[in-house]
């Protein structure tokens, strides 16, 4: 390991045994919270369901949410991780709308989306 490699997520949570280590200068100025934004991103943890296409709206059908597929699309990243544990693609709009009302609309689907993604 290079001697100017830094700690990225320098304080793990209990759940996790993961440290990542950046050996870019540019990593050396970030703070506490840059750090764990970096991580949490790489770890796939907090995603939010607007990455994917689920957006919070009322709808006159009493709806919580409404489904708009990004226009860079969801076949790279966590979008294509997603997108594929889901069994969704760009096109698959209604069977998303079912997925997110089965798991209780905007607010339910934001943390109960059924899938597990490990990095």
């Amino acid at each position: 390991m290079p001697s100017h490699s830094y700690y990225i997520c320098t304080g793990c949570k209990a759940t996790s045994n993961v440290h990542l280590i950046a050996s870019e200068e540019s990593f050396r100025p970030l703070n506490a919270e840059a750090r764990s934004d970096i991580a949490s991103y790489l770890m796939g943890t907090s995603l939010m369901t607007e990455s994917i296409g689920v957006r919070k709206a009322n709808t006159s059908s009493g709806s919580d949410f409404i489904i708009r597929i990004p226009k860079s699309g969801i076949s790279h990243g966590w979008r294509k991780t997603i997108a594929t544990k889901l069994g969704i693609n760009q096109s698959s709009v209604v069977k998303l709308d079912h997925i997110v009302k089965r798991n209780g609309g905007y607010e339910g689907s934001s943390q109960n989306l059924p899938i597990y993604v490990r990095p």
